[in-house]
């Protein structure tokens, strides 16, 4: 995970407000098609927004903490349901040229 200097995670925000959700995770949790769509979300774009259901987890902290480790992303923004998770491109295509 990459540390984000305060005007790296600030232009980061700015973008995320105008990004719609590319997952949804609802009361089943993380499942394994959630996990597709955001590994796909990931091969397109170094950020990616993930809207969480407020019952998707008892502990929603350290849920997402997971998430963000399981993908390898920096969590940038948690607001509310919406979950902002950053990915610097250079592990963008380490996945991509590991997958050929």
């Amino acid at each position: 995970m990459k540390k984000l200097s305060g005007s790296e995670a600030r232009a980061c925000r700015a973008q995320g407000a105008k990004l719609q959700a590319s997952a949804v995770i609802g009361k089943r949790g993380l499942t394994d098609e959630n996990i597709k769509i955001i590994e796909q979300a990931f091969l397109k774009q170094s950020l990616v927004k993930v809207t969480i259901r407020k019952k998707a987890f008892e502990e929603p902290k350290k849920a997402i903490a997971e998430i963000a480790e399981k993908f390898d992303a920096t969590i940038v923004q948690q607001l509310g349901s919406a979950l902002l998770l950053y990915k610097d491109s250079e592990s963008v295509e380490d996945a991509e040229s590991s997958e050929d």
